[in-house]
């Protein structure tokens, strides 16, 4: 049996449909998820950057604080995980992570 998947925009929501494939007739499920906004995140890993750790993370502020180093941006749920996961990926170790905001971006409201 085949799969594949279609994500869809409707409104304010997202929608993810997979089709299954079969012998017989097609199969669709659908799953309705609410889109998630974009968010200010600080997220601190131990140590300082290099030249080419800074470089991986130039989508992001970077902020010394004595044997740490923060990196702060706007990021949606996608961008977030994409930055959890260049951590160990480059052998970082993760120390901290905050939403700075409650609410979502107006830019991405607006957008």
């Amino acid at each position: 049996m085949s799969r594949s998947s279609v994500f869809r925009q409707i409104d304010n929501y997202q929608t993810l449909c997979m089709v299954f494939a079969s012998s017989g007739e097609g199969r669709h499920t659908c799953i309705r998820g609410r889109n998630v906004g974009l968010y200010r995140y600080r997220v601190v890993v131990s140590g300082k950057l290099g030249t080419v750790t800074r470089r991986i993370f130039e989508d992001l502020s970077v902020e010394y604080d004595g044997t740490n180093t923060g990196l702060t941006g706007e990021l949606d749920q996608a961008g977030l995980y994409g930055v959890l996961n260049r951590i160990p990926a480059f052998g970082l170790e993760l120390v901290a992570l905050s939403r700075l905001d409650e609410e979502p971006s107006r830019q991405h409201l607006l957008g």
